[in-house]
């Protein structure tokens, strides 16, 4: 069992910026086809392809992890945010990003460009990598769905879950 630190005003205000940017994030890419997906870094650019042609299934905030969930595959994938990291969500088409030096992830969905900048870990993980995971097993999950618009279905849980999680 994985034993948390106590939470200090620091990283309770890192976990309420991170599910907000869940909450926007989940709206916009929730049933939505990823048709782009790249990475500057060597490990992450290897196996971020795997997301196109995905459907982004849910979006979760766990701590200050996010984990993009696609299907049918069932692939996640696996931020950690840190106290600077952060999710950028534009409209698409839009240019790459100038600089690339803090840049991690980049998703294109629908009409939407989301930039992972920061994140202390950036990796692509499999349902049951996740399970598996010491830190992501401990932290409770908390699912981001979006509204459900006319032509989407948004996920209840999220790959692996069986259990329907409440609605933040």
């Amino acid at each position: 069992m994985v034993r948390r630190p106590p939470r200090t005003s620091a990283t309770a205000e890192v976990e309420s910026r991170l599910r907000d940017q869940a909450a926007v994030m989940a709206e916009a890419l929730v049933g939505e086809v990823v048709v782009s997906a790249w990475s500057p870094g060597l490990l992450t650019a290897r196996h971020i392809g795997s997301l196109v042609g995905q459907t982004v299934t849910a979006v979760e905030g766990r701590g200050t992890h996010l984990l993009i969930w696609s299907g049918p595959s069932g692939l996640a994938l696996h931020t950690r945010m840190g106290p600077v990291g952060t999710w950028v969500l534009s409209p698409r088409p839009a240019e790459r990003p100038k600089t690339q030096r803090s840049l991690r992830a980049v998703l294109d969905a629908g009409d939407w460009r989301a930039e992972c900048f920061a994140a202390t870990t950036c990796e692509v993980l499999t349902s049951r990598q996740v399970a598996l995971h010491p830190v992501l097993h401990a932290l409770k999950p908390r699912l981001q769905r979006a509204a459900t618009a006319p032509g989407k279905r948004a996920a209840s849980t999220a790959p692996g879950q069986d259990a329907p999680r409440r609605r933040l």
